[in-house]
Order: C-alpha cells, then structure tokens, then sequence
C-alpha cells in the first residue's frame, strides 16, 4: 500500500474521512462515492451508507493537518517551478525559510525531491544555492482507458512521463471478469523490467477511466444493483494491493490538464472532451467536481433537441446524437474506426455542411453549460480534440461574443490518450495535492 504526502494511505472512498484502527486517515474534499452509496473501507460489500442522509460538521484544524498541507504547497511549488531554491519557495509561499527546509528535509528523506548537484544559478555573493527538483521515478502510476473498441495504458511517472505503453483492442458485449483480469495483466506487464518498480503492489495506484454507462457493456455484470463504477474498483482491489480509483473518463481527463499543465491551466475551467462521445469535466480550485452522483458535466447528455434521436442513455435529443464524432460518422455514412482527420480532409461540399451542423450542437450545447458556470477557460480534449478544434471554435467564439462572456477557449497540448494520461494524474493528485480541505477535520 502506497502513501501520501501525510504518511498515511489514501482514502479510496475519496471525499470523506476514513478510520482505520480509529485513526483519522484522510478527508479531501473530493467526492467520488458515485451516487447516494459510500463503501465503507473494512468491509466495502456489507456496509451502505445513505449520505443524502448524513450531515458533517466541519471544526478547527490542527498542527499536524497544517504542517502535512504546508508540505503539499512546498511540493506543489517544486514541482511546478522546479529547479527552485529554498529561497524562491520561502518567498513564493511566504513560509519562513526554517519551516520552508524542514518541509523540504521530510521530502528528501521521503525521496520525492531530489538536490541538483550543480545549481547553474549566479550569485553576487556567497554560494549558489541549491535546487531542488522532484524525483521523477520516486512514485509511478498506471492509467488506463477504457472505451467501447479498445483500451489503452499508461505506466506514468511522478514527472508526468509516459515510461511504457500498451494498446489491446477487444469486442463486445464482454465477460466481466475476463475484462478484470484483462487489466490486470496489462498492468503487471507495464511494470516489469522498469528500474524503481518491481511489481504492481509498488505502484502509488491504479486510476481506470470509463465511459459513464460502461456497465451496459457487460452482460453479467455482477451486483447489477449496484453502480458499474465501484463493482469495477471492488473487483481491481481484489486482485491489486495499491489504490484504485475508478471514474469517467472525461473527469479524470479534466484532472490530467490541470495536473500535467504546470500552473498553465487556470485553478477554475470547463474541460470538454472529445472522445467518440462528448463528456465534460469540471475543476474548481484545483480540486475536481463530480456531483453528488458523479455526473456532473455530462455534457453529451445535455438535451440538445427536445424530443429528437434516441439516446443510448434512454433519453431523446442529446448532445451525443448530434454532436459527437459518433454521430458525425453515423451521419457522413463512414465506418466507426475510420480515422476523422482522413474524413474531415476527404469530406465534399454536403458532408462538411453536416459536420458544421454537428459543431453548431456542441458550440450550443458548450455555451449552455458556460453561461452557468461563467468560467474564465475552457479547454477542448480528448483523443479528437486537435481534428474538431478549428472547426469547433468558430461558431463557439461567435456564440460568446453575442452573450459578451469573458471566456478564453484553448486547445489541450495532451495527445490522444488524455483518458489516461488523466487517469494517471489523478492518482497522484489525490495523494499529493495540496487541498485545502485538508486543513479541517471532519466529524460524523
């Protein structure tokens, strides 16, 4: 079992405290407990937790839990500025300089910062002063995504590098223990041969990114009473000893930009993901928001037509329908794999007046969730972010002129694989992160 920043092991029910032993372990303010059920860390089958019916009252915070988030703002700082010295964060965070190198001295020591031996900054007078970098294979992380044809994972280190990859395409409807086992494999065949790791058990975690309605693609899903979502992370930490963390793969893409973004992406923003579908994400203050069910910014669910094309989800005139690159090949006649950059180039003059159509329903449908979250970014990812962009942002910046919103509109720099990329990040920002939520102690 890997751990944080704190010492301790992170919380898998991810936005609520946790006792092990009647110890406080963890309470981020992450809510990941998809839906009204919250497993309980012992015995994660046998206990239910209705949380619509629970109240938490938040109280004073103590030394420890400011001493573990002062070291989560030095790391932060490091690895965001890195090479940087003492100094620089002292000044950065306005930590006095003894608590800024006894913080310091603790990540040293627990092998997550490492000290340049040649700094290569000038000084007037005296010594240079050392700097100090993360530890890029001090934790490693597999992230994998899940979609209807294919699954692609990652082994990701702590500098955000993708070490090794694989790709296995698969048909369905599937055997869901097969599929279990399935990444399981491909995650132990990541690891091997890889200098700092040894096996899967030494990994900081396993993060699982999935289409929303992923559990109508087995036909024996087992506990079909409960959410898809945690039977898949039950079963993964039956036969893994490290954290897992299941979640859509739109959200865990969302968290991906703003941790491999280094400070270049806003604390606040709106990420749309252009998969094969259309999913969004939403991070506020660093710190992801799912929903108390955890679908929040389904933005491929938003009604776009009252009434129209059925929706796999069971409702009528979704974005899905119109919107996404699905819908684009189902209406531009081409077959589901068929690349979209060789489709968008080849397209004749009908064809292009049907893919305009589609990006005027997902400018729409994106301006709809804009002008209730009057955010200043939104970022376009996912794996057909970079074909769809120029295409998308014309009717998109016409859409916030005419509404006056102070919205700027990116592209995301993260290739195609942002489901896992994302899927890796967030295991390590949960684990490291500096949530100021940490700071409060929770009580029942």
């Amino acid at each position: 079992m890997m751990l944080g920043l704190d010492g301790y092991a992170a919380c898998p029910n991810r936005g609520h405290c946790c006792v092990r032993a009647n110890r406080l372990q963890y309470a981020p303010a992450r809510v990941m407990n998809y839906g009204h059920i919250l497993l309980d860390l012992l015995n994660p089958m046998d206990i239910i937790i209705d949380m619509n019916t629970k109240t938490t009252r938040l109280v004073g915070t103590n030394q420890k839990h400011g001493q573990d988030y002062n070291k989560s703002v030095v790391f932060e700082h490091i690895r965001l500025f890195g090479p940087i010295s003492r100094a620089d964060i002292s000044a950065r965070t306005l930590l006095v300089p003894q608590t800024v190198s006894n913080l310091v001295r603790n990540l040293i020591e627990g092998g997550l910062v490492v000290e340049l031996q040649e700094s290569g900054v000038a000084r007037k007078r005296g010594a240079h002063p050392t700097q100090l970098a993360v530890n890029e294979n001090a934790l490693f992380t597999v992230g994998v995504q899940v979609q209807y044809s294919r699954i692609f994972a990652a082994l990701v280190n702590l500098g955000g590098k993708i070490v090794r990859s694989a790709e296995r395409h698969w048909n369905l409807p599937s055997d869901f223990e097969t599929f279990v086992k399935g990444l399981v494999t491909m995650s132990e065949e990541l690891v091997v041969g890889v200098d700092g790791i040894r096996s899967i058990t030494e990994l900081q975690g396993i993060g699982i990114g999935v289409p929303r309605l992923y559990g109508k693609m087995f036909g024996n899903l087992p506990a079909p009473s409960w959410p898809s979502q945690i039977v898949l992370k039950k079963y993964l930490e039956e036969n893994v000893d490290c954290e897992v963390i299941v979640a859509n793969n739109a959200h865990l893409a969302a968290v991906g930009e703003y941790w491999m973004g280094r400070g270049k992406v806003p604390a606040t923003f709106l990420y749309v993901y252009l998969g094969d579908n259309v999913g969004g994400g939403l991070i506020v203050d660093g710190e992801e928001y799912v929903g108390v069910s955890g679908k929040a910014i389904e933005l491929g669910h938003v009604q776009y037509m009252p009434g129209g094309i059925s929706c796999y989800c069971g409702s009528k005139g979704c974005l899905d329908q119109y919107g996404s690159v699905n819908a684009l090949r189902r209406r531009l006649s081409v077959a589901r794999d068929a690349p979209l950059g060789e489709v968008l180039n080849t397209a004749n003059e009908q064809q292009l007046t049907i893919i305009h159509e589609g990006m005027e329903a997902l400018a729409a449908s994106i301006i709809s969730v804009l002008s209730v979250l009057d955010v200043s970014t939104c970022v376009i990812g996912g794996p057909h972010a970079k074909d769809l962009f120029s295409l998308l942002l014309i009717p998109l910046e016409s859409k916030i002129r005419e509404r006056e919103y102070a919205v700027e509109v990116r592209c995301s720099n993260i290739d195609i694989h942002a489901g896992a990329i994302g899927a890796a990040s967030t295991v390590f920002h949960d684990a490291l992160w500096c949530k100021t939520s940490n700071l409060l102690k929770a009580e029942s």
